[in-house]
Formats: structure tokens, sequence, C-alpha cells
């Protein structure tokens, strides 16, 4: 029962170390390529400023809870793309 009000609950960001604002926290399934990441819970927040602030648009960050399922991520920044081992 608290985990639910929990999840309906806003959170602020202001005390973190860089992207501030608030958002919610959600379950939900992520597809990124063909990767799908089923009934997790994630933060959602406004990513408009941190976009405009970056001069592109940003859909969302993915976190370490998501990142360290995989064995590696590449990060190929010439042709901006991750690449996920399993």
């Amino acid at each position: 029962m608290a985990t639910r009000a929990l999840l309906k609950s806003a959170v602020s960001t202001s005390k973190g170390s860089g992207l501030n604002g608030t958002g919610v926290f959600k379950t939900a399934t992520l597809r990124v390529g063909p990767i799908t990441w089923r009934d997790h819970v994630i933060f959602l927040m406004d990513m408009r400023e941190l976009s405009k602030s970056l001069g592109q648009k940003i859909d969302g960050l993915l976190g370490m809870d998501f990142l360290r399922d995989f064995q590696f991520v590449v990060v190929d920044s010439k042709h901006h793309k991750l690449i996920f081992s399993p």
C-alpha cells in the first residue's frame, strides 16, 4: 500500500547533482532497439529544459539499473549508437 502511494507522488530532484526537476515514479515496459525491459519502475520527468540546454531533443536517460543488465555497453559517438551485449 505504501509503495502505491510512493509511485503516485511527485518527486523533486532539486538536490541532485545535475538534472533538476520534478517527476513521478511509474511502472513501465521500455523498448530500446531490440531490448525489451518489462515491468520496471522508472522515473518520468519533462525533458524539455534539458533538450533546450543541449540544443537537441532528449527522449530520456538510461540509468545504471538498465545498463547493468548487459555484459557490456558500447557508446559509438561517431555513429550515434549504443551497442548492448547481453
